[in-house]
């Protein structure tokens, strides 16, 4: 698992070296840490509780500091163990002068192993048999073609429908059952792991139904709105009124829009629990 990103501090330089070099600071930067001693200038040693899954994991294991540059970078290393598996990462961090504060800019790689690792693949497992399990049992959805739990470029799993090759037009029936497809997985993740332990694996399943959701709405004229089309092929799709959308509808109808959507997938989705 690879993350980015950085911040800005309203400290100068100094200031945040100092800080980030605090036992007390690096202690709060772990989630779960109960505790956390020093070792040497370079070296810590810590204890940590997270939730992962189902299981309640703690971890100790070693930090050291490495590679470092006062006051602008240093290399961060952690390994640890845990009844239910192991860990290991190192964060590169880095500091910069940056409007009158400092930036601190980081990377951070990490890796799991033992059950704790199976968690994620049973959990994009039982989300792909969700968007399958709908697209099997809702009448009007397309076949289910294909399923597969190894990863595919930024997507963990993926499944795959096969509408029929000579369908030129989809009704209103198939529409509605594609969004009940999309949120399968979701629903899935609900109620195998629990509403807490839902991810952000849906993150583009739910993007699809918005999308399909408002076309229904806007050029499909499948809502109560009426047989009217509201937005033009060039639109973006998202709910309210966009920047970079045509300027040509009032914020009521704009905001009738926006409710539509919402009603729209509100009564596809109460066939879930989530």
């Amino acid at each position: 698992m690879k993350l980015s990103g950085s911040y800005q501090i309203n400290l100068e330089k100094q200031k945040v070296w100092k800080a980030l070099n605090d036992p007390e600071i690096l202690k709060k930067s772990i989630p779960g840490c109960e505790d956390f001693k020093k070792d040497s200038e370079t070296e810590f040693t810590a204890t940590a509780t997270n939730k992962i899954g189902p299981f309640n994991a703690s971890f100790t294991g070693n930090i050291e500091l490495k590679e470092i540059n006062a006051p602008n970078s240093y290399v961060i290393e952690g390994s640890g163990n845990s009844p239910v598996g192991f860990a290991s990462g190192e964060a590169k961090v880095k500091l910069e002068d940056f409007e009158g504060g400092t930036k601190l800019i980081y990377e951070v790689e990490a890796n799991v192993g033992g059950k704790i690792a199976q968690v994620g693949s049973r959990l994009i497992a039982y989300h792909e048999v969700g968007h399958a399990l709908v697209g099997t049992l809702v009448k009007d959805h397309d076949p289910v073609q294909k399923v597969t739990v190894i990863p595919r470029g930024q997507a963990k799993g993926l499944t795959w429908f096969s509408p029929d090759d000579d369908q030129m037009l989809v009704s209103r029936a198939q529409l509605k059952a594609r969004i009940m497809g999309a949120l399968g997985g979701r629903a899935a993740e609900d109620i195998v792991f629990g509403r807490e332990e839902v991810t952000t694996g849906a993150g583009g399943d739910i993007q699809q139904v918005a999308s399909m959701a408002r076309q229904m709405v806007t050029k499909f004229g499948m809502s109560d709105l009426g047989p009217v089309a509201l937005e033009g092929d060039s639109q973006e799709v998202f709910l309210g009124r966009d920047l970079m959308t045509r300027n040509d509808i009032s914020d009521a109808i704009s905001r009738q829009i926006d409710e539509k959507v919402r009603e729209m997938v509100k009564q596809v989705k109460l066939y879930f629990s989530f």
